[in-house]
C-alpha cells in the first residue's frame, strides 16, 4: 500500500518500515495474535533460528486464534483450565478434586509457613503489640504492587516479541522504588502521628520499601521463567506469586522489626 501510494520518484528508504515486527517458529499462536493487534498489522512474518524469513501468519489464522483464545480466557476466568471444545460440563468428582486441590494445598502450606515464621519471632515481638498489628498492611501493599507487576509483565511477554528481561526488570524496579518511597513516607508519618514511636515508624517505612522491591523482582522473574520453560504465565504465576510474596513480606518485616527495635 505504501509502495503504490508513494511518488514514482520517491526513494524506497524514505517510507519503508525498517523495524519490522516478527515472531519465531516456536512462538505461541496467542502471542502472534496479540502482536498483530499491538502493531496494527494484518499478517505477522515468521523467522527461523538463523533470522531468515520462514513464512507468514495470515489474517484469517490470527482472527481464528483470537476467537479461540478469547473463549479459553473466559473459561480460565471461571476456573476452567481446558480448551472450549474439550470442556466437559459434567466432570467427575475425582477430576474436580484433582484439578482444584493442588493449588489450594499449595496456598494452605504457604499459610502454615507464614504462621511458623510469626511463631519464630514470637519472643521478640511479644512486647511490641503494634508490630503484629501492621502485618496485614505490609502484606497487602506487597501483594498489590506485586499483582500489578505480574499483570504488566504477562502482557509484555504476550505482545513484545523482543522482550528483554534485564531492561524490563530495571525499569520496573525504578518505578517500584519511586512508588515504595511514596507509600513508605505516608506509612511513616501516619504511624508517627498515631503511635509517636519513631523507631516503629522507621521499621514500617523500611519494610514497605523492601517488600515492594522484592515483590516486583519475584513477580517479574516468575512469569518470565514459566514462559521460558513452556508454562502459561497467566495461569501458573498467580497462585505461586501470591504465596511466596506473602511469606516473604512477613519475613522481611519481622526481620527488620527485630533488628531495629
Amino acid at each position: 500500500h505504501e509502495l503504490f501510494s508513494a511518488s514514482a520518484l520517491s526513494i524506497v528508504d524514505s517510507f519503508m518500515v525498517k523495524e519490522v515486527a516478527f515472531v519465531h517458529e516456536h512462538t505461541d499462536k496467542e502471542h502472534v495474535a496479540q502482536l498483530a493487534l499491538a502493531q496494527s498489522i494484518k499478517a505477522v512474518p515468521v523467522v527461523n533460528a538463523d533470522g531468515h524469513f520462514a513464512g507468514v501468519v495470515l489474517a484469517d489464522t490470527i482472527l481464528e486464534t483470537l476467537h479461540n483464545e478469547h473463549i479459553e480466557d473466559m473459561l480460565k476466568a471461571a476456573g476452567i483450565r481446558t480448551k472450549a471444545e474439550n470442556f466437559n460440563l459434567h466432570p467427575t468428582y475425582l477430576k474436580q478434586i484433582t484439578g482444584r486441590t493442588p493449588w489450594l494445598l499449595f496456598g494452605l502450606l504457604g499459610g502454615i509457613a507464614g504462621a511458623a515464621i510469626v511463631n519464630f519471632f514470637e519472643r521478640d515481638i511479644s512486647q511490641l503489640l503494634f508490630v503484629t498489628a501492621f502485618i496485614p498492611a505490609i502484606v497487602y501493599i506487597a501483594d498489590a504492587v506485586g499483582n500489578q507487576s505480574e499483570m504488566l509483565v504477562v502482557r509484555a511477554l504476550s505482545i513484545d516479541s523482543k522482550f528483554k528481561l534485564k531492561n524490563y526488570l530495571l525499569r520496573e524496579l525504578g518505578v517500584g522504588f519511586s512508588i515504595s518511597l511514596i507509600l513508605a513516607t505516608v506509612m511513616y508519618y501516619i504511624s508517627l502521628l498515631w503511635l509517636h514511636d519513631s523507631a516503629l515508624s522507621l521499621v514500617l517505612g523500611l519494610s514497605v520499601i523492601a517488600t515492594v522491591l522484592f515483590s516486583i523482582t519475584f513477580t517479574v522473574l516468575l512469569p518470565w521463567l514459566l514462559n521460558r520453560i513452556g508454562f502459561d504465565p497467566a495461569v501458573a504465576s498467580g497462585p505461586v506469586a501470591t504465596v511466596v510474596c506473602d511469606i516473604s513480606s512477613v519475613s522481611i518485616y519481622l526481620i527488620i522489626a527485630t533488628t531495629v527495635l
